[in-house]
């Protein structure tokens, strides 16, 4: 039996209509025997209606009991219901025959499982019902008016009589219970419908009330709009940080209730903002967009800075609205500076008393305090090089901080690429030299041209070429120039031991370098995080290839001049 529930729903209809078969049979059967034994006695005919009674309720229990062990089988609980539905159609079947037959009012009794089974069970489980219990019902009545079976009380000896009788009374019968199947599976139909609609609703209330309270009690600000740009939807940490209201906000234009500044502190317009732009959201295929450098206008006119993340509400592949969910960033802002102020100030003070070390050291290794040991001009020579690291340090901090702050200025004009390249061989030449290694220069077909600020981008290719130095042990680094569609592409391989997935995606990421401990070849990786700085100023780019055991090379593009 094919039953359209799920295995617990299953389980616990089947128990439901054995219950209820059982509770039937004693609602109709006790009392029935009651009045037959206070009209007739206990005549011979009551005898064998208390055994058919006594017989039916002990195999319902029985299937009472079954319906509540702890079997975990789907399978055992649609047996047992098909058991039931067998079991009522024989007891319908011999309460009808030895009842009276045709004439019998049993016979309507047929009708109550087939109601029970189109309620709780299946389609399946009501038309095997339904039809089964007709069609022993035809061939009971032929053979007792063939006079093949003779069932006693009859009643109506009439119908017998008048053959005429029997065929309209026993179509009429069959009918009627037909009629009874297919209002009893269409009713169920319904029952079931709507059981099932109202787990659903249960289910979709459930989790409504779960993401209400995940929205209402998020520590970020939320508001949902939709195309139009029409508030929808608010939680409680928006009423917060902006002053507004639930009652307030909903159903007003966002730009109105939540305008938007630039980094100059100019009103955005509505077109430009972009938590209105579903247009960009489309492009990006449904993915969250990240915004930050603007900042909200409160109810009472104050504004802070933000960042947010918006994505688009999609329901059958449409955008019907937008999500922003954002925070004030004015206290992380302010702890940014903080920082930023620290290490600039902390780097200018070092920077001196370093470069001192260092010339006193030089002025020992030239001998102004007198001839050294071998073992002191070693010394001398560590306390040299690593009084260099630390400048460099000082120094990538100090650039680092001028840029960040938004201090540093370019110039930007047509500059020969070559020239750069060969000044960046001559300054890494006595470094290359000192590891043993050699460089290599790859030059171009032809002369390449291109926009950028040619002591800046000296730099960037300087901190590059450091890093590639450092890191190689052996053999030859790599500079090839060549030209792309609108850029000059500058690649610096080295054949160190190269770098794993983790280390490339924090390679230009200055608080992972900063917190991570010295390198064995005292490279800081800051120097990677400034040259990202000075390209990105210059209108270019800068990626990696690596792998853990074929080398690095990172690619410097630059803007060629155009004509």
């Amino acid at each position: 039996m094919t039953v359209p529930f799920s295995s617990a729903e299953l389980k616990q209809r089947i128990r439901w209509y054995i219950k209820v078969r059982w509770c039937y049979l004693v609602a109709i059967a006790v009392p029935a025997l009651i009045a037959l034994i206070i009209q007739h006695g206990i005549d011979h005919q009551v005898l064998l209606d208390i055994k058919i009674a006594s017989g039916a309720l002990l195999l319902n229990g029985v299937m009472v009991i079954a319906s509540h062990l702890r079997i975990r089988r789907e399978k055992f609980f649609e047996v047992l219901a098909m058991g039931q539905i067998v079991f009522d159609i024989v007891l319908m079947t011999g309460v009808f025959f030895f009842n009276g037959g045709l004439e019998s009012p049993i016979a309507m009794l047929y009708c109550i499982p087939i109601l029970m089974a189109g309620a709780l069970l299946g389609p399946q489980a009501v038309y095997t019902t339904g039809v089964s219990a007709t069609t022993i019902f035809v061939i009971l009545t032929t053979l007792d008016f063939a006079n093949v079976l003779k069932p006693d009380n009859i009643v109506a000896p009439q119908l017998h009589d008048n053959p005429n009788n029997l065929f309209p009374s026993m179509i009429t019968t069959a009918a009627v219970m037909l009629t009874i199947t297919v209002i009893a599976d269409f009713v169920g139909h319904l029952v079931r419908q709507r059981s099932l609609l109202a787990l659903e609703l249960e289910s979709v209330n459930i989790e409504k009330a779960k993401i209400e309270a995940i929205i209402k009690t998020m520590g970020n600000g939320l508001v949902a709009t939709d195309p139009a740009g029409v508030i929808t939807l608010v939680n409680d940490n928006f009423e917060y940080l902006t002053g507004w209201q639930r009652h307030e906000a909903v159903g007003h234009q966002l730009d109105d209730i939540l305008p938007m500044l630039d980094e100059n502190g100019k009103r955005v317009p509505p077109a430009d903002r972009p938590s209105l732009h579903i247009s960009d959201l489309e492009s990006t295929n449904g993915r969250v967009r990240s915004v930050t450098h603007y900042s909200y206008v409160r109810k009472d006119g104050t504004t802070f800075p933000f960042t947010s993340h918006i994505a688009p509400i999609v329901f059958k592949r449409q955008i019907i609205g937008l999500t922003n969910v954002f925070d004030d960033v004015t206290a992380s802002q302010k702890l940014d500076q903080l920082k930023t102020n620290f290490v600039a100030l902390a780097s200018h003070q070092l920077k001196t008393p370093i470069g001192e070390i260092k010339g006193y050291v030089d002025n020992l290794l030239y001998g102004v305090g007198g001839k050294l040991t071998k073992k002191q001009t070693e010394y001398l020579g560590l306390v040299r090089d690593i009084s260099e690291h630390c400048t460099k340090l000082v120094t990538d901090l100090l650039d680092i901080t001028i840029l960040e702050r938004g201090n540093s200025t370019l110039d930007l004009k047509p500059v020969r690429l070559s020239p750069i390249i060969q000044q960046l061989a001559h300054i890494y030449h006595d470094r290359l030299a000192k590891k043993g290694l050699s460089l290599h220069i790859v030059k171009p077909a032809h002369e390449l041209t291109v926009v950028a600020d040619s002591d800046k981008l000296l730099e960037a290719l300087g901190n590059v070429l450091a890093n590639a130095i450092a890191y190689s042990k052996h053999g030859d680094v790599t500079i090839q120039t060549e030209a792309t569609k609108d850029f000059a592409l500058i690649s610096i391989k080295d054949k160190g031991k190269g770098m794993d997935k983790a280390t490339v995606s924090a390679l230009f990421d200055k608080d992972e370098l900063l917190s991570a401990a010295p390198t064995a070849e005292g490279g800081t990786g800051l120097g990677l995080y400034l040259a990202k700085h000075l390209v990105g100023l210059q209108n270019g780019k800068i990626s990696v290839i690596s792998t853990s055991v074929k080398g690095t090379t990172i690619c410097i593009k630059v803007p060629l001049m155009k004509g």
